[in-house]
């Protein structure tokens, strides 16, 4: 699995997923790091060119998930103690990019 983690992004998971470990990265990972009290879990998903951004954890995993597609801008995410990132939905990763590059 490919981690994609823009600088800034502290207290919080983001696995990026290939088809091969979509299950485990949509389900099982998300409720351990939801248990573990992981802030927010942002799950990227260049296949369907979205991003899943789960909140409040619980001890099951979380309770929110918001669903954002690639190419809509600028998204604000809450961080823990306060401080607000911004997250730019048009610089995600997409499938076939990095054997495009260079």
């Amino acid at each position: 699995m490919t981690r994609y983690v823009p600088a800034g992004l502290r207290g919080s998971t983001a696995p990026q997923c290939p088809t091969s470990s979509a299950r485990r990265d949509y389900g099982d990972c998300t409720g351990k790091y939801g248990r573990y009290g992981i802030p927010v879990h942002r799950v990227v998903d260049p296949y369907a060119q979205e991003v899943v951004l789960h909140t409040q954890p619980t001890g099951t995993g979380y309770t929110a998930a918001h669903t954002h597609t690639y190419g809509t801008g600028k998204l604000p995410v809450p961080l823990a103690g306060g401080p607000t990132f911004t997250l730019d939905l048009d610089e995600h990763p997409r499938p076939g990019a990095e054997s495009n590059a260079g």
